[in-house]
């Protein structure tokens, strides 16, 4: 399908058309109602370019994507019996042998900003592989009908070409995360142009000349002009006999204007993370918020890694399996990887319940070398513990200290201050 949109030397017509040239939300309520029937042409050539102009979006997109696509895969197995070892291992020998399999489940991922993504399975020649075919070539006339490929990106058309002897793995979502979250975008876009016309309007205090009596036309046509340079800022030289009354600036400022802004930004960040407040915090913060930044976005990518893998059962499996009942399946792992700081944030709430952890076990968890800055307190009779003493009611804060001090080795007390 891709040979059939896209060839060498013959560019296509949108690559020459910017969708967002003069567009405004009256324009995304017009692409909506076109796509509502199944023509998406348009609302899909308007999100392409929102992705690629929109630093926040981008950024969002671009993280999810990436994320999904640097995780592993496994076939599960239903049971142990002999048919379910013998689908498990017809899978793996399948999705082992296809090029860029972990690049086209970040593809599929796609979906939860389009509302749908398409994964064309190919065998020839070169080997096993997924062509991913950009959202704009889908149309569909009702949601009920089959997708059909439109590969010429035809505006306002909602039937296009065949696909049914295609092997095809699609994804779908029902609220797609840019169709509110461009509207966001449009919204911040139109408070910056009108801050900006704000600016050159007011920008700097407006003036009030008084032209002396019996001017003649020349001197008030002189007067006009000092006005436009005043408007603009200059400097200028009245005549004789004028006066100029500067007046008081107006009392909107850019606070007006950037609180409709940050509203937009923080839109966009819950629209991708399924509405949690605390994401817009810094991650590893060492604050409970910046922790529930990371265990929101992990639940996010998990989430969709289960999507993506349910969409490729649902097309691969018969074809690698046949029509029988399937007892494998594929399924994605979702690893998370822990920075030193979560570590020793784990070790210490362990401590607080009640297990105190050797010094090897936490080097071992942190991966670095801890130092007990502490002078050691030598051991008498009368203060050896006992072999099956209680934990000392303090472990706890001796565990953080030990932990504190392997974070911060290799900080001097010159940049420890600074940072205070």
């Amino acid at each position: 399908m891709t040979e059939q949109s896209r060839k060498p030397n013959q560019p296509q017509w949108f690559e020459y058309w910017d969708p967002l040239q003069g567009a405004d939300l009256q324009t995304l309520i017009d692409a909506r109602n076109e796509a509502r029937r199944g023509a998406f042409a348009r609302q899909m050539l308007i999100w392409d370019e929102v992705i690629y102009s929109d630093g926040l979006l981008g950024m969002l997109y671009s993280r999810l994507i990436e994320s999904v696509s640097m995780q592993g895969w496994k076939i599960d197995a239903a049971d142990d019996s002999p048919e379910s070892k013998r689908q498990q291992n017809a899978l793996e020998e399948f999705y082992h042998s296809v090029t860029g399999l972990q690049q086209a489940f970040g593809q599929l991922a796609s979906a939860m900003f389009y509302g749908y993504a398409h994964l064309q399975y190919i065998e020839d020649a070169w080997g096993r592989r997924f062509e991913f075919i950009p959202q704009r070539y889908w149309v569909r006339p009702g949601e009920l009908n089959e997708w059909q490929f439109n590969p010429q990106c035809y505006i306002g058309v909602d039937t296009g070409e065949s696909v049914e002897d295609e092997t095809l793995v699609v994804m779908e979502h029902r609220n797609p995360i840019l169709f509110p979250a461009t509207r966001a975008s449009f919204e911040r876009n139109h408070a910056k142009v009108t801050w900006d016309n704000h600016m050159d309007r007011y920008g700097s205090a407006p003036a009030i000349i008084t032209a002396p009596k019996d001017a003649s036309p020349d001197i008030m046509v002189a007067l006009q002009r000092a006005c436009e340079e005043l408007k603009s800022g200059a400097s200028i030289v009245l005549p004789p006999g004028c006066t100029a009354e500067p007046l008081k600036a107006s009392n909107i400022n850019e606070n007006y204007f950037l609180s409709r802004i940050n509203m937009s930004d923080k839109d966009q960040v819950r629209f991708v993370m399924a509405g949690t407040l605390t994401v817009l915090n810094e991650s590893g913060s060492g604050t409970l918020a910046g922790g529930a930044h990371t265990d929101s976005w992990n639940s996010v990518v998990s989430a969709v890694c289960s999507k993506v893998a349910e969409a490729f059962n649902a097309a691969i499996s018969p074809l690698v399996l046949g029509d029988g009942e399937p007892l494998a399946r594929l399924h994605i792992t979702f690893d998370t990887v822990q920075t030193p700081l979560q570590k020793a944030e784990e070790i210490a709430a362990l401590a607080d319940g009640g297990v105190r952890p050797e010094k090897t076990e936490i080097e071992e968890k942190i991966g670095m070398s801890i130092e007990d800055t502490q002078e050691p307190v030598p051991v008498t009779a009368s203060n050896r513990e006992p072999e099956k003493a209680l934990i000392p009611p303090d472990a706890y804060e001796q565990l953080q200290q030990m932990i504190y001090a392997g974070l911060m080795k290799g900080f001097n007390d010159d940049r420890y201050q600074t940072n205070q």
